[in-house]
């Protein structure tokens, strides 16, 4: 089974360490088909935090890498899009300028709200009526066009659960999950297995099997995998665990993208 990971950052991440040229090389040493680099856009930082310019560098960067890398792995040119409700006018912008392979949908941090990653939780009201917000606005995204992919569906867990170690009622968002995972079904959206939480003290892929299963449970054809990579070491990590996991919850295949269109790998 070839293996791609349609999500990594290079240096033009904000919080990326690798160059395409290191990406590159580190993807053929650890046997991928492809990757596509998906650097980060957050649009509700877009101009001030520099992200048009980071995706400006992002993509001259894999065009000119391209023209001279040898055969062996196919580089795609990806993105990864925050928070895109939060500033529209970003996102109108960004494929303006730019063409891509695939795009990323991703939710970050609520309006007003520092990322999940930064917040503290003073307990599990708060904490799930953060998440009830987050769910809502996730739902709200799926419903627009201009996307591939959504990633990292349960992101928020990572640190409520793994890191706070807060006892989320997960059961109690079970019809808001529905709500997301029947929307990307019938628009005929991928749904991401990132493999980031599978190095980290949440210790599962988000979402985890349950959530993957009932996506297929609802019509879902798509699954990407994404390892999440920020630093060389992690790129394809935990993508076979993640292809065993497509395949267990009922996929028959994973999906990778190409010119925005998705190309199936028998699991």
């Amino acid at each position: 089974m070839r293996l791609c990971d349609m999500h990594c950052h290079s240096r033009n991440s904000f919080d990326g360490t690798p160059s395409v040229e290191e990406l590159y090389h580190a993807a053929k040493a650890g046997g991928l088909y492809a990757f596509a680099v998906t650097d980060h856009c957050e649009c509700n930082d877009y101009e001030k935090g520099g992200f048009k310019q980071n995706i400006d560098d992002s993509c001259a960067e894999i065009a000119a890498f391209r023209e001279k890398a040898e055969d062996g792995v196919l580089l795609l040119t990806g993105v990864e899009v925050g928070q895109p409700l939060q500033n529209p006018d970003a996102v109108e912008d960004l494929f303006a300028r730019h063409t891509f392979d695939v795009v990323l949908w991703s939710l970050h941090n609520l309006s007003r709200e520092e990322d999940f990653y930064y917040l503290t939780y003073q307990n599990a009201a708060e904490a799930e009526e953060l998440l009830e917000r987050y769910y809502t606005e996730l739902y709200e995204m799926a419903q627009l066009d201009g996307y591939d992919v959504l990633t990292h569906l349960t992101y928020p867990l990572r640190y409520m659960i793994g890191r706070e170690e807060i006892p989320i009622r997960r059961e109690r968002f079970s019809e808001q999950i529905d709500c997301i995972l029947r929307c990307l079904a019938e628009k005929g959206k991928a749904l991401e297995i990132n493999t980031a939480g599978l190095r980290k003290e949440i210790g599962e892929t988000s979402p985890d099997l349950s959530i993957v299963r009932r996506f297929r449970e609802l019509g879902g054809e798509y699954v990407t995998l994404g390892s999440d990579a920020h630093r060389l070491p992690d790129l394809g990590f935990g993508l076979k665990a993640a292809a065993e996991l497509a395949r267990t919850a009922g996929f028959r295949a994973y999906t990778w993208y190409r010119d925005r269109q998705p190309h199936l790998e028998k699991l």
